[in-house]
């Protein structure tokens, strides 16, 4: 049987913003059920969106993010303190517990396909920009309506090619792929990545630039039995050119060109054909790329299952 409870006089409170909604309630029980009653009301922290925190009544997006509880009374039972990691006092009647509610919107932008991480995880997303610029060389340029007017072959016209940062937050991670993620980093997806239907023109396009990871804490059940588990936020970087010239058969079916391409002037070959200037995959001489292409999803499994 679930703790008992009451709403107090006053609560709850909700505030409206350009964030969206806030609340905040105010609710009484026994100082006893404390513990049950918190864990009714932020779950066991495993689950975005989900059954993990309480959503507040009539606002849905709201969900639980933060509790609060003192007791309401000077009525502290007898007790003999002596172990500070152990002792605690307790109290004959009440716990007021406050409720801090916040928007935990679920992922709300379908065209980005999130992977799909281990069992009691859950994977947050933002978007953020930034940008690179490429000097071009006048000899693969022309001025547009007129061919016959030379650029000047010192020119260096600068183009700006824009970024889209990905930042993918893997929340509750008790086992990190640490040997994956040093594998992984500095390397590019070689299949389809974060772009729902994936077209053949998304790959090689994210870039993953790495990871910053922090402790994250994971309440199991009992308020009393802690463990201590991971936050991994990765940073993809998306580099997805679109004015896309390449005359190579086996290259054909690409839409874009990404992190392996690198701009190439025109001119005739050695056999007197001519080569249209345009981005092109550029390779060492033994055929390896610059970017090595890895599957990215293998970064949202725990170590043991790699």
């Amino acid at each position: 049987m679930a703790a008992a409870w009451m709403e107090l006089d006053g609560s709850p409170v909700i505030d409206k913003g350009r964030d969206g909604f806030r609340a905040t309630r105010h609710i009484m029980c026994a100082w006893g059920d404390y513990k049950e009653v918190i864990s009714s009301i932020m779950g066991d922290f495993y689950t975005h969106g989900g059954a993990g925190f309480a959503k507040f009544p009539d606002i849905p997006l709201l969900r639980a993010s933060n509790v609060h509880v003192e007791p309401v009374t000077d009525d502290q039972t007898v007790q003999n303190l002596t172990d500070i990691e152990s002792d605690l006092a307790g109290y004959e009647s009440y716990a007021q517990i406050d409720i801090t509610y916040e928007m935990m919107p679920e992922n709300d932008r379908p065209d980005v396909d999130i992977p799909e991480p281990e069992e009691n995880t859950f994977v947050t997303y933002k978007m953020d920009f930034g940008c690179e610029f490429m000097q071009l060389t006048g000899r693969s340029l022309q001025w547009e309506g007129l061919p016959n007017v030379p650029v000047p072959r010192d020119a260096l016209p600068t183009t700006r090619i824009p970024i889209i940062e990905h930042h993918l937050s893997w929340h509750r991670v008790t086992d990190p792929p640490w040997d994956t993620i040093a594998e992984l980093v500095g390397g590019v997806n070689s299949t389809p990545f974060l772009r729902q239907g994936g077209d053949l023109g998304s790959i090689e396009t994210m870039l993953f630039d790495g990871c910053h990871a922090d402790h994250d804490f994971t309440d199991v059940e009992l308020i009393d039995q802690v463990q201590v588990s991971w936050k991994l936020d990765y940073l993809f970087r998306e580099k997805r050119i679109k004015a896309f010239n390449y005359d190579v058969a086996a290259e054909a079916v690409r839409t874009h060109a990404g992190w392996n391409h690198l701009w190439m002037d025109g001119g005739y070959q050695p056999d007197g054909t001519l080569l249209n200037a345009g981005w092109r995959r550029l390779e060492t001489t033994n055929g390896d790329r610059m970017y090595p292409t890895h599957d990215l999803t293998n970064l949202f499994r725990f170590a043991a299952n790699q």
